[in-house]
């Protein structure tokens, strides 16, 4: 035989090699479906309790502020004078937070 390169060898031991098979995929077991489901319900239900966690903080976090200022509400509110009277600026204040408010 005379001389060849070895890319012709390669193209000649692979026109001579049979034809590969292709490869089929396996089917998953029900098993292994069933699996899959219940993970993608996890995963929701996962996602679900995470934004009910979340709100549930920023409600209370919205009711600790909201106490914090009816305390400080009413800490200035029951201010006396020396004579034991109400001091009215604060009254005139809260009232006129109210009415800016509107």
């Amino acid at each position: 035989m005379p001389y060849t390169s070895a890319a012709a060898e390669l193209a000649a031991a692979y026109s001579n090699a049979a034809p590969r098979k292709k490869k089929t995929k396996k089917k998953g077991s029900s098993f292994d479906s069933a699996r899959k489901k219940w993970e993608e319900e996890e995963a929701a239900r996962q996602v679900e309790r995470d934004a009910a966690a979340a709100a549930k903080a920023q409600r209370l976090d919205e009711i600790a502020a909201a106490k914090k200022r009816r305390h400080l509400q009413q800490k200035q509110l029951s201010k006396r004078t020396k004579r034991g009277q109400p001091v009215l600026g604060n009254q005139v204040e809260l009232y006129l937070a109210k009415l800016q408010g509107k």
